[in-house]
């Protein structure tokens, strides 16, 4: 840019001793009203780069001149100049687009002044002589303007010059100059643009490069049109305007007597709101021109791409442009294509396509599809075929049936199976009279999709020491809820978390496996269990937590010292929230003074959190005892129902002991002992679970678990008979069968103490 500034008052010399008109035409033609963005004046004004209506035409000749007529006397802020002020001619600007890729303005009056100079235009661009020029031609060619589709642009910034007898500045400083010629304009004359194609014709969209051979009319000026888009081409909706945008095909040599099968798959933005297009065709690719209708215009709605086809019968040899006209109403979603196609032209009697086909996956786990289709009844003229030598079924552009001398119109089905799943495109025409007619498309997915994740994974141990066996529910259904036959479902076994996979194949939904080689030390395992098919494998199905080895002896006593387990815990994975172990700190200290204790810590209103301990033996023990801490919080939680279950897991089975609402165990902030009686579970092997569920309390405390036999505490005085039953009175010296909460007197042989139990 630079560069070209040391040029500028040479270029405005050398372009004043041109005349307005010079290499430029004599005779114009209306084209209608058009849009201006005047990025030119703002060099003087202070306002934003307006947008107005003005007049244009176009060269007599169709060479690709156009002429803005008084442009500046439309605009709307001229009212409100300043510095500038219009003169009493009436002065056009006039744009040299004969090479859309490089477009340029010669020296034309303005009919504007600037403080009393009197302002003429020009464009710096490649014009009229390079050689004559007097400035870096490369980056002068950069800063031409484009014409692409009806739309006139300087994207560069100061690529258009203001000259007047006292020197020059660059203007559309920001870049903003703009026109859009009205409909049908941007159209150079026949003969002009490419040689015409001669069909087969096809463009995928699947780059950017179709928009140099395609012409792209935004028709209704509102600046949202067909453009590309991840490997289609998509128009977009306009909240206030209705659709009115044209993607026409570079020009295509058509004969007389032919019949042209056209096509193109088609997918609109919403399954349910209606979009609307349709196909023309015409001599010109302006939307004037598109007089010859190939599909009516439709209402269609459908995420997935559909294919639409019509007939092309051209009147005369010639050269046509086919014409894909998006016009939805206002506020729609937006329309794709992809595989646009023109077929070879054709006899009349060549048969019409087949119709109907549907091609149908089965969900059941096989890699097998069911094809229906009917064969045409007509030709390409819609008289009808008296005969069908046969039709042929393809995918992916293979044979893979054939149908012999089927009836017209009749309905035909196959079976076709595949080696992986994926997405087919199939096709079928129908061949009469040895000339095969046109093709019918479309695309399915065939195989099965992935299955279910499976369901109610128990975990539990194995005959030998450290095996464990998992089950699960099977898989019965895809994730769409489509019933899959179990013998194409398999499972795999991974280590909990997801991360390493174990075992494979598997296909009953029980499995026995070695879990850990080490069977003395207890330790905690975990699996995740999924489902497989041949479309993929499903979501993770998680088992508890199950301890393996040798199960703690009394006395369990477990206090969580300095902040560590002295056995193994687990936190369920089903849960919201976890344990952890704390020290103390100055809000609250250990119950025993050993630095440390327990806490559920929820993070939301309703949460939970489950511990579990490893496994426990209580054989030989006379009288199984529970005692566990939990702190009292009461101070600003009145009416909490925060609470803690406690409860023992045994031969598979749970039972609640305690169901403890932290608020209302005490009257002050402080820790309680819970003692529970669990006779019932002598010379078992059970494992502890806490449950905390949080309402406004945030954390819940426990210290000091301990399991331990009561007879043996009673004292260190041997009683005369130690065979005799333990036995509990209340405070009034009524015998009790079963304490529960309350204080107590226990007797057992000559030995008495009092108990408090809750």
């Amino acid at each position: 840019m630079n560069t070209l500034k040391s040029y500028i008052y040479a270029f405005a010399l050398l372009c004043g001793t041109l005349t307005a008109t010079a290499g430029t035409p004599t005779e114009w033609v209306d084209l209608g009203e058009g849009k201006m963005t005047d990025d030119i004046t703002t060099l003087y004004e202070n306002y934003d780069a307006p947008t107005y209506t003005v007049m244009i035409q176009k060269d007599a000749e169709g060479k690709g001149y156009y002429r803005i007529v008084n442009p500046f006397g439309n605009n709307p802020e001229r009212d409100e100049w300043s510095g500038c002020e219009l003169t009493d001619s009436d002065c056009s600007i006039i744009i040299n687009a004969t090479d859309p890729d490089n477009v340029h303005i010669p020296m034309c009056e303005l009919g504007v002044e600037a403080y009393g100079d009197q302002l003429s235009l020009v464009s710096i661009s490649l014009y009229p002589d390079p050689d004559d020029l007097y400035y870096d031609q490369e980056e002068a060619a950069a800063m031409s303007g484009k014409l692409k589709g009806n739309v006139i642009t300087f994207e560069c910034e100061e690529a258009l010059v203001l000259v007047s007898e006292f020197g020059a500045e660059c203007t559309n400083i920001s870049g903003a100059f703009r026109v859009e010629l009205p409909s049908g304009g941007g159209t150079p004359d026949p003969g002009t643009g490419p040689d015409p194609v001669v069909p087969p014709f096809s463009e995928t969209f699947s780059d950017s490069n179709f928009t140099d051979s395609f012409t792209i009319i935004d028709a209704n000026g509102d600046g949202i049109t067909w453009q590309p888009y991840l490997g289609s081409v998509q128009v977009s909706y306009n909240s206030a305007l209705a659709m009115n945008d044209w993607l026409i095909t570079p020009p295509l040599a058509l004969e007389e007597g032919k019949k042209y099968v056209v096509s193109v798959d088609v997918l609109t933005g919403s399954g349910t709101d209606k979009e609307t297009f349709g196909i023309m065709f015409g001599t010109h690719p302006n939307p004037d021109a598109m007089i010859g209708t190939i599909i009516e215009s439709t209402d269609i709605a459908h995420t997935s791409y559909v294919t639409y086809t019509g007939v092309l019968a051209p009147d005369t040899d010639g050269t046509y442009y086919i014409g894909v006209h998006g016009c939805s109403a206002a506020d729609k979603y937006s329309i794709s294509l992809k595989n646009l196609s023109i077929a070879e032209g054709a006899s009349p009697v060549t048969p019409s396509a087949p119709t109907e086909l549907t091609v149908t996956t089965r969900t059941n786990g096989e890699l097998k599809a069911d094809i229906t289709l009917k064969a045409p009844e007509t030709d390409l003229d819609g008289k009808p075929l008296e005969g069908i030598d046969l039709v042929t079924l393809m995918r992916e552009g293979e044979i893979i049936h054939t149908f012999e001398s089927p009836e017209p119109g009749s309905q035909l089905e196959w079976t076709d199976e595949v080696n992986t799943c994926s997405r087919f495109a199939y096709s079928a025409t129908a061949t009469a009279g040895g000339t095969e007619g046109p093709a019918t498309e479309t695309r399915a997915f065939v195989g099965v999709l992935e299955p279910a994740t499976p369901d109610g994974v128990e975990i539990s141990d194995g005959d030998e020491a450290g095996t464990v066996t998992l089950t699960w529910q099977p898989s019965a259904t895809d994730i769409r809820g489509n019933e899959l036959n179990p013998q194409y479902v398999t499972y795999r076994i991974y280590e909990g978390g997801g991360a390493t996979p174990l075992i494979s194949d598997i296909t009953g939904t029980t499995h026995t496996f070695k879990a850990v080689d080490n069977t003395g030390t207890q330790q905690f395992v975990r699996y995740e269990v999924v489902a497989e098919t041949l479309g993929g494998i499903s979501g993770f199905a998680s088992s508890a937590h199950h301890p393996l080895g040798d199960a703690y002896v009394l006395p369990y006593e477990e206090s969580f010292a300095g902040g560590t387990s002295a056995y193994i815990m687990a936190n369920s994975t089903s849960n919201t929230s976890n344990w952890e172990t704390y020290t103390d700190d100055p809000e609250i200290t250990a119950q025993d003074g050993d630095n440390g204790f327990a806490g559920s810590k929820a993070s939301y209103f309703e949460d939970t959190a489950t511990w579990h301990t490893g496994k426990i033996s209580l054989n030989g023990i006379v009288e199984p005892e529970l005692s566990l801490h939990v702190y009292a919080l009461v101070d600003g939680f009145k009416g909490d129902t925060s609470c803690l279950k406690v409860s023992i897991l045994c031969d598979g089975k749970k039972k609640t002991l305690k169901n403890i609402v932290i608020s209302k165990m005490a009257d002050e902030d402080c820790w309680q002992e819970i003692v529970c009686l669990i006779t019932e579970f002598k010379d078992k092997t059970i494992r502890l679970e806490f449950t905390a569920t949080h309402d406004t309390m945030r954390y819940i405390f426990l210290d000091n678990i301990s399991i331990y036999d009561a007879h043996s505490r009673l004292n260190d005085v041997k009683v005369s008979s130690e065979d005799k039953p333990v036995e509990y009175f209340n405070l009034q010296g009524m015998k009790v069968e079963n304490p529960s909460d309350g204080i107590y007197i226990r007797r057992h042989g000559e030995k008495t103490d009092k108990l408090r139990i809750k």
